[in-house]
């Protein structure tokens, strides 16, 4: 929690930084405590709000948080990525109930995905304890360079920052309308605007308002995304059943000929799951359109806070 914003940057943004990564510490002590999917969960957000206050705060955290450390924080965070994808497509196909025809193509999609998930979830877990470890011993070990006299205050940064990133993501949201691929951009961009906002929730009355509208929008934006992957991957997924069977057919080749089914296993079914994606994808892309000019409105009141700072 930060007491003042007339500290200098240097000793906010390194209290700031450290509590973030004692988060994702926790979170990775956690790791193979039979929790791995929540615990890696917790470590993704760690790290990328992390990243955000470093990005932030960079030209006052060089000597500490060096190009070495960032680069490690970084592909240690893009490992996460493919996993939570396939958790969301999880959860989607865990509350589809399909029509008869597709409930196999259902059963064989969710167990194809965890069956994926748990390769993925191995992984990533290989070594990332150490990984993790070895870039929290670097930084520990650097944190002592950090000069805390002639700096500008954290209040001064972070009014420029916030101004900054708002204006990005205003220019993103404009760019959503469009351009359907743009929204993911402009997801990232909020979620750059909600991290810097998260360190003011201790010293500003309105934060915790404009942090929920920023969540809310986010989710908006994070479903037309994780929708538009799962479209994406589909034809893949489909693809895959297609091989499944026709390596089945062929699996007791030494005794018989094979017997190619007259139609591949789950095709139809994968194709009822897939209108029903784009249906919800149209759905969901809908109502980001609807709540644009909010989410535009809502990142003016952004900055018209972060100037009475």
């Amino acid at each position: 929690m930060i007491d003042t914003v007339e500290r200098p940057i240097t000793a906010v943004a390194r209290t700031l930084i450290q509590s973030r990564l004692t988060e994702a510490s926790r979170a990775c002590a956690r790791l193979n405590s039979g929790e791995e999917g929540e615990a890696l969960h917790d470590f993704r957000v760690a790290l990328r709000r992390t990243r955000s206050l470093i990005r932030a705060s960079r030209p006052w955290l060089d000597p500490w948080i060096d190009g070495r450390a960032r680069r490690g924080l970084r592909e240690l965070a893009a490992s996460t990525n493919r996993g939570r994808d396939i958790e969301v497509q999880r959860e989607w196909l865990n509350a589809y109930t399909p029509a008869r025809p597709a409930q196999a193509a259902r059963q064989w999609l969710i167990e194809h995905l965890e069956e994926g998930l748990a390769g993925q979830t191995a992984s990533v877990l290989e070594g990332l304890p150490e990984r993790f470890a070895a870039i929290e011993q670097h930084l520990k070990g650097r944190a002592r360079r950090l000069d805390l006299s002639e700096v500008p205050s954290f209040a001064e940064v972070w009014r420029l920052q916030l101004r900054a990133e708002c204006s990005a993501y205003m220019r993103a949201l404009e760019q959503a309308a469009m351009e359907v691929e743009a929204v993911h951009a402009a997801r990232i961009a909020g979620k750059r605007v909600r991290y810097l906002l998260e360190a003011l929730r201790s010293v500003h009355p309105s934060t915790p308002e404009l942090l929920n509208e920023l969540k809310a929008g986010q989710e908006l934006m994070g479903r037309v995304h994780d929708l538009e992957v799962f479209l994406t991957d589909l034809p893949r997924y489909a693809g895959e059943a297609a091989a499944e069977s026709v390596q089945g057919a062929f699996a007791d080749l030494l005794h018989a000929d094979p017997a190619l089914p007259p139609r591949l296993m789950h095709m139809a079914g994968l194709r009822v799951i897939g209108r029903a994606l784009r249906t919800d994808y149209h759905q969901a892309l809908d109502a980001f359109c609807h709540a644009r000019p909010g989410l535009l409105a809502l990142a003016d009141r952004v900055v018209v806070m972060a100037e009475t700072l």
